[in-house]
């Protein structure tokens, strides 16, 4: 069941409002593990992101709109151990941002050389594309593993998924495993960024075999599109 609409208002405006502090407190300790607001390469990454992020939204919303609205939430539905794979996620990700920053900027311990911003930017350029190319062929494209069925869930097999079965894992590999680390110059933060590639890894798997057990359609798709995450490995 729908939530009403006047639910909906002051919910929206509520995150939107407790979001602006958390924003501030993140890039704040971020700039501060890098070495203060003179960190070059640190403000680099932050416009990048802040632009290509603003660009990704924009291009979601319109579209897919209602994809859009419900993206940042949590379905119901969602077994309890996709929400802990959620949660690990988050702190896997800011692991990366952590690591690199304090590597890259404050105590280079395993720096690289600045030429290594523009192969990171590639990345991050990468990421935008195959997370705008997934969402706009699957509108069942949500933060959380489940069934939609109130949705009419379905088997995507169009655009990047007729090639891999996880297209938006990879992107956000290329976008938050490789990015961040090569446009700040850290070594250690692309160490980090393989523990968030396995931990997608392990998401593929758990949610491979939960929607063939569940999504009708989708043990024939496993079939016809063989790899995960990478053409001809995974």
């Amino acid at each position: 069941m729908s939530e009403p609409a006047s639910y909906k208002t002051p919910h929206l405006i509520l995150k939107l409002v407790l979001g602006i502090p958390i924003t501030i407190a993140f890039f704040w300790g971020f700039l501060w593990a890098g070495g203060g607001l003179g960190w070059t390469r640190g403000w680099g990454l932050l416009g990048v992101m802040f632009v290509g992020e603003t660009l990704r939204a924009v291009y979601t919303a319109r579209a897919q709109p209602e994809m859009a609205k419900r993206r940042g939430e949590v379905g119901e539905g969602t077994p309890t151990w996709d929400k802990l794979w959620l949660t690990v996620f988050s702190l896997v990700i800011g692991a990366v941002f952590v690591v690199a920053a304090l590597d890259g900027g404050r105590y280079q311990w395993a720096p690289l050389p600045a030429w290594w911003f523009g192969p990171g930017l590639v990345a991050y350029v990468l990421y935008l594309f195959g997370l705008g190319w997934a969402m706009a062929q699957n509108p069942h494209f949500e933060k959380s593993v489940r069934v939609q069925s109130d949705r009419g869930h379905r088997v995507i097999d169009t655009g990047p998924y007729a090639w891999i079965r996880h297209p938006g894992y990879l992107a956000t590999f290329f976008g938050f495993g490789l990015a961040p680390p090569l446009m700040l110059g850290s070594g250690w933060g692309l160490v980090v960024a393989l523990a968030l590639l396995i931990w997608l890894i392990v998401r593929t798997a758990l949610e491979d075999r939960f929607l063939q057990r569940e999504l009708p359609g989708y043990a024939d798709y496993a079939q016809r599109v063989r790899y995960r995450l990478f053409p001809g490995i995974w």
